[in-house]
């Protein structure tokens, strides 16, 4: 038979073990948390590139057809591509918000993990929620070029959500956890359709820059210009925003699995290191496209 005092010492024990698994369980998840933070950050740099390589590509395209056009084809071609540039923009904000949105949740399960009273931190998950799902439901059922940015995003993941010690945080990702996969899965699904179309943008661009800046003035009896060979040098190594894109689908697929890790109570910090990583070879990705860093 126990005495009070093994018993104390007992009830000491199991408290201790269950203060170490909750304070490992709020390490886990404010790493998460800074790691998802750092994608979201990375994804406004990003889209701000994507947005000028459109305008530039829709400038050099709309410069190439103005010579035979008469003024009012000019005026009807500028209107008509301006209107849908100003929609793909569009579009490339409310990617930026998602990906903010996902960050302020992430941050959302952090508080609750390390709360002394979570249930009152759980209350502005739902508005969270919301904001994702209908920010969500306009970029999935939008478009780059003729592809659907949401054509990549899965039937579902199934995972089972571990147990936690606050059994609110527990029962927040019962609820949502599967519905944050699919929002995941949709920043992967924008990335990949992204970088297809970008990839396109870019050679037409490219294409139509060479031709006007260098193949002309070069086969021209006229004087080369002076800046020739410095264009023709900054034309053929230039820096390419898709491979910033196909870094950032890699951290958002990463981002992806260390999301079920967590939810599942089997993240490591080996783990949280690859995903940083991952996220600072896209950051670098995305450095090397930004004029003047």
């Amino acid at each position: 038979m126990k005495t009070p005092a093994r018993m104390v010492v007992a009830a000491s024990c199991a408290a201790m073990l269950l203060n170490g698994c909750a304070a490992r369980n709020a390490n886990r998840f404010e790493a998460f948390a800074k790691a998802g933070g750092e994608y979201a950050d990375s994804m406004g740099s990003l889209i701000e590139q994507a947005g000028s390589l459109a305008v530039d590509t829709d400038s050099d395209i709309l410069l190439t057809i103005r010579e035979p056009l008469s003024r009012q084809e000019r005026q009807q071609q500028y209107q008509a591509h301006t209107e849908e540039l100003r929609s793909l923009l569009g579009q490339l904000k409310e990617i930026d918000r998602h990906a903010s949105l996902l960050k302020s949740y992430f941050l959302l399960l952090a508080r609750m993990a390390a709360s002394d009273q979570p249930r009152q931190v759980a209350g502005d998950a739902q508005q969270l929620i919301d904001s994702l799902v209908a920010v969500g439901g306009v970029i999935g059922k939008g478009s780059f070029g003729k592809s659907n940015a949401g054509q990549y995003v899965g039937t579902g993941t199934s995972f089972i959500v571990g147990a936690f010690r606050q059994k609110v945080l527990e029962e927040e990702l019962r609820l949502h956890g599967a519905l944050i996969v699919r929002e995941l899965d949709l920043q992967l699904s924008v990335l990949k359709t992204l970088s297809i179309q970008m990839r396109s943008d870019s050679s037409v661009s490219a294409g139509i820059r060479e031709y006007a800046m260098l193949m002309k003035p070069y086969a021209s009896g006229a004087p080369m210009p002076s800046e020739w060979k410095r264009t023709r040098q900054e034309a053929l190594n230039g820096k390419s925003p898709v491979t910033a894109l196909d870094a950032a689908a890699r951290s958002a697929s990463r981002l992806r699995e260390s999301f079920i890790a967590l939810a599942e109570g089997r993240l490591d910090p080996a783990e949280i290191d690859t995903l940083l990583a991952d996220i600072d070879a896209a950051k670098n990705s995305i450095k090397r496209i930004t004029p003047g860093r």
